[in-house]
């Protein structure tokens, strides 16, 4: 492992997202990530990992997500892996801005909050990649 890299598993279910999002905000500021975009990268892993325990586990009770943290000379990444159902981008429909709707809005604010996203389907789950360019 690289020493701007940080990896951790975890297993858990919804509860567990505060810890997770906790421990990854430890690590970007442990390599001195400014606040604007920890506090972007919050958002978006707290949505990414809402999705893969509602949608890629909904009826898994053995729950593991890998995390890893990188972050290079002016990129941060951060990826996701799950071994839940896989998630298929092109079936994938962004919610409509100009109607009302009480969900729906993950990936769409990880799109938007990151200037990077892929979603590699994985023999068993999803790899989540993602990535943001850090702000002077």
């Amino acid at each position: 492992m690289k020493k701007n890299e940080k990896s951790k598993n975890f297993d858990g279910d919804l509860t567990q997202v505060p810890v997770m999002r906790s421990w990854v905000v430890q690590q970007l500021k442990n390599f001195s990530v400014k606040e604007n975009d920890i506090n972007d990268i919050k958002i978006a892993l707290s949505e990414a990992l809402t999705n893969i325990f509602k949608h890629a586990y909904a009826s898994e009770t053995v729950k593991p997500v890998g995390i890893k943290v990188l972050v290079e000379k002016e990129i941060i990444f951060i990826t996701l892996r799950d071994f839940g159902k896989k998630f298929e981008l092109n079936k994938y429909e962004p919610p409509d801005l100009s109607k009302a709707s009480t969900g729906g809005y993950g990936v769409y604010m990880i799109q938007q909050l990151m200037d990077g996203v892929q979603y590699i389907p994985q023999k068993v789950g999803t790899k989540l990649k993602m990535w943001k360019k850090a702000k002077e």
